[in-house]
């Protein structure tokens, strides 16, 4: 299958504004959503997301949002590209404009986003200081092990309606596979490309602070209900919600508000319902997700293997 990864111009590709689809995915993102295992991989993914990101708060700001995943992934990618392609890498000013690029957020919260970042440690400076050249970092060892053990929960429920998932996840272990991986989402982050906006529906959720989480613990209730009960709807307790993503009470019961009136969810006196609008903005959400997580897995692993045979004595 040829790969939906393709050199582009940035400046071209930045002023051409945010892609829904990635060029080439489209049969792809229709397989996996009709893929009878679609279901079951979405929701193993958000149960071993939702238990991480209650483990640990501190998560919440690197990985809450939209903007700060965006910028987890723009900081992965920026310094893979150093250790590729002799690139310029990680600084404050290409990380804040590569996030500002598309009008997603502002340079002044790209920047407190770096500098979050490297307080608390997922960054450090590569090397010393050298008067009037630009700082560069790279992620530390303990965002390395963040970036691998996510990129590890999403190959492993990509592997229930892909190949490609089964693939990654054998060399998952490999340094070479997470760096060739992430220097791949830059393309995407570039282009404007984000696989999560396939589904406007779910934009409530997903650009407000622990929106993502919220609604996969709405999902995960409702998928964890026998079929027959579905309908009936589920209790969902605000103050644990609250508890287990970090956000106050109101946050919670706000967002549970704003997916009521956009028709995503239904509220009774005791129960909550999910609607089909909900379903299938996940769904074609997390096979958009899927799909290019397949295709970035695919070139990842032909880029290794053509490594590889360069190195080969003789060639």
């Amino acid at each position: 299958m040829a790969s939906a990864l393709v050199e582009f111009d940035e400046g071209t590709a930045a002023a051409a504004g945010p892609m829904l689809v990635a060029p080439g995915l489209e049969g792809e993102i229709d397989a996996i959503r009709s893929h009878p295992a679609l279901t079951r991989a979405i929701h193993e993914l958000f149960v071993t997301l939702t238990q991480q990101q209650a483990g640990e708060g501190l998560r919440r700001f690197v990985l809450g949002d939209k903007a700060r995943r965006l910028a987890f992934w723009t900081a992965m990618s920026l310094d893979a590209e150093r250790k590729v392609d002799c690139g310029p890498g990680l600084t404050v000013n290409r990380f804040c404009e590569h996030l500002t690029a598309h009008g997603e957020m502002s340079r002044g919260r790209a920047r407190a986003i770096f500098e979050f970042m490297r307080h608390t440690g997922f960054l450090t400076r590569v090397g010393e200081a050298v008067r009037g050249k630009a700082v560069v970092y790279e992620p530390s060892e303990r965002m390395n092990r963040l970036c691998a053990e996510r990129l590890a929960f999403g190959m492993t429920a990509l592997a229930k309606v892909s190949p490609s998932g089964t693939a990654a996840l054998a060399r998952i272990q490999n340094p070479a596979f997470l760096t060739g991986f992430a220097r791949l989402a830059r393309k995407h982050i570039i282009s404007g490309f984000r696989p999560l906006d396939s589904a406007p529906a779910l934009a409530i959720f997903i650009g407000r602070d622990g929106g993502e989480y919220i609604a996969m613990h709405l999902y995960l209730a409702h998928l964890d209900l026998p079929p027959e009960e579905r309908a009936a709807g589920f209790t969902f307790n605000i103050t644990k919600i609250a508890g287990l993503t970090h956000v106050s009470r109101s946050h919670v019961s706000t967002l549970v508000r704003d997916a009521a009136e956009a028709g995503l969810i239904e509220r009774g006196p005791q129960r909550i319902s999910v609607t089909a609008k909900f379903e299938d903005a996940v769904a074609q959400s997390l096979a958009t997700t899927f799909a290019t997580m397949a295709d970035m897995a695919r070139t990842a692993i032909a880029d290794m293997a053509r490594a590889a045979m360069a190195e080969m004595p003789g060639r």
